[in-house]
């Protein structure tokens, strides 16, 4: 009889559980785990995910990757799983803290970006006072007590189009506030910029570990069948499971993030053309560990983790095992029905380079 490995219920119904989450591309030949996730949980640990994808490096690595970023979904501007919105702030029209969010693909280190609906107050003495708005859900009296609460010497707006900008203007109007005269409105330019400098600011709480020892945890149980020895609900994982899926313990105890990499042909300087995620399973006696990397690329330095998966897993001695893939994106230009390809990085101890592999 199926078992949802989490919930440890039978009689629900069952999906097909993906190791990555499916707003990371679709990746020819990745398995699912079938049967062993009832929907009900994997819609709860979707949630975890959610915040994985949209409030963190993700959000800002999809557009450059040819992903899809759904404006009324995007991260920049609503939160995710109790957290957010991005903040991303380069220097702009001589402002220093204008609020951007990527705007299609690009060939650089961050895709070309937009300004965010917002307005910047300039007062008489200098300073400058931003507010983010939000103009399809903002009202005319939201907009009135704005502009009331702060009577700037000036009103610079971004990310408006213009008829956003004229209502803005019409609502000034209608209160007696002097546009032209008392407080002239600048609008943007409304084309697409690379920004030289740029800070970032993203929050995150334990449902980004929760994410990433999920991912971790189904790589073990669906991509490595030669040397996975588990179905996934064995008591040495209760742990692990009581994590992902409600939130219990410590993350520090199952996820660690480090500096560096843990292929030594990075280590060397190597880099890929495009970028791909790297996993690497090391299982002995002792416990069993996935490492993992995101977004590992020519221009881009993040940190991995290593996820505990569990200790003292076997009864009797084994040979200890190593094994490894990369989830390698395709180029936007040049991809059909699939964004990437998964490629094995090697068996036993050995890792090889991934540009020798072969796809699975």
């Amino acid at each position: 009889m199926r078992t949802c490995i989490y919930c440890g219920e039978s009689n629900k119904k069952f999906c097909k559980a993906h190791i990555l989450p499916r707003s990371l591309g679709k990746f020819q030949n990745q398995p699912t785990l079938l049967e062993k996730v009832c929907a009900e949980c994997d819609t709860e640990i979707g949630k975890s995910e959610d915040q994985f994808t949209h409030n963190g490096f993700a959000a800002l690595l999809r557009p450059l990757l040819g992903l899809s970023l759904d404006k009324k979904r995007s991260p920049f501007r609503r939160r995710f799983a109790g957290q957010g919105p991005i903040e991303m702030q380069t220097e702009y029209l001589g402002l220093e803290d204008v609020l951007f969010e990527p705007d299609g693909i690009g060939d650089a280190i961050l895709p070309p970006t937009m300004p965010l609906p917002q307005l910047h107050f300039i007062y008489a003495n200098g300073e400058n006072k931003r507010i983010r708005i939000q103009p399809e859900t903002l009202t005319s009296e939201d907009i009135l007590k704005i502009i009331r609460n702060n009577m700037p010497k000036q009103i610079i707006a971004y990310g408006l189009n213009d008829d956003e900008l004229e209502r803005i203007w019409d609502i000034c109007r209608q209160a007696g506030i002097s546009i032209s005269e008392e407080i002239p409105i600048r609008l943007s330019s409304t084309q697409s910029v690379i920004p030289i400098k740029v800070k970032g600011r993203f929050t995150c709480d334990q449902r980004f570990f929760q994410a990433i020892a999920k991912i971790a945890f189904h790589y073990y149980l669906g991509m490595n069948l030669e040397y996975c020895y588990h179905n996934g609900s064995e008591s040495i994982f209760n742990p692990l499971r009581q994590f992902i899926r409600y939130g219990k313990g410590n993350p520090e105890l199952f996820v660690t993030q480090k500096n560096g990499y843990f292929v030594d042909d990075f280590l060397n300087g190597w880099r890929p053309q495009f970028y791909g995620h790297l996993f690497v399973l090391d299982l002995c006696n002792k416990n069993i560990i996935v490492k993992v990397q995101f977004f590992v690329g020519p221009n881009i330095n993040l940190p991995y983790y290593e996820v505990l998966l569990c200790e003292n897993p076997f009864i009797i001695n084994i040979q200890p095992r190593k094994t490894g893939h990369n989830y390698s994106y395709i180029e936007p230009n040049k991809r059909k029905q699939y964004a990437g390809t998964i490629h094995k990085l090697g068996v036993n101890n050995f890792i090889i380079l991934p540009n020798k592999t072969q796809s699975i």
